[in-house]
C-alpha cells in the first residue's frame, strides 16, 4: 500500500524503509550488536571499543542504571551511557550528549552530587556533540 509516496505494510501500516527520529532529531542507531539512543552515542562507542582493543583501557560496561537519592528517598533513576574501569581500576563515567534538556540537566546534577560524596575517585566525564567537557 501506498501512503502519500511512501511504501507502508498492508498490515500494520508501517512505513517501510523510512528512518524514524525522535523529537530531537537523533536516529537510534546500531553499533556491534547494540542499539544506542543516537549516531553520537554509537560513535563514542566505537572510541571504547579501539581503546578496549588496544588495552588502553579494562572494560566498559553501556547503559549503566543509577539510582539517584535526596534525603533517603528515591526521585528517579539515571542511565549513564558509560562506565569505563581503566587499567588502575579507577572509574570514569561517560555520558554521550546531544541535546540537553532541563530535566537532563538537573538529574546531571544530582548525578554529580552522588559521585562526589559515594564515589570521590571517581571521574566524570560529558562528551558533547562538538565538545568534550571533563566535569570533575
Amino acid at each position: 500500500m501506498i501512503k502519500s509516496g511512501k511504501l507502508s505494510c498492508t498490515n500494520c501500516g508501517h512505513l517501510i524503509g523510512v528512518t524514524t527520529t525522535n523529537k530531537y532529531g537523533s536516529k537510534h542507531t546500531e553499533y556491534a550488536g547494540v542499539k544506542y539512543h543516537s549516531r553520537f552515542e554509537a560513535d563514542c562507542a566505537a572510541i571504547l571499543d579501539t581503546r578496549l582493543k588496544a588495552k588502553d583501557i579494562k572494560e566498559v560496561r553501556r547503559q549503566v542504571k543509577i539510582p539517584l537519592e535526596a534525603y533517603g528517598h528515591h526521585i528517579t533513576n539515571y542511565f549513564i551511557d558509560f562506565v569505563v574501569v581503566h587499567n588502575d581500576n579507577h572509574l570514569e563515567y561517560i555520558e554521550a550528549k546531544g541535546m540537553e534538556t532541563d530535566a537532563w540537566k538537573l538529574k546531571f546534577k544530582m548525578l554529580e552530587a552522588k559521585l562526589a560524596s559515594e564515589e570521590p575517585m571517581a571521574e566524570l566525564t560529558l562528551w558533547k556533540q562538538r565538545s568534550y567537557k571533563k566535569v570533575r
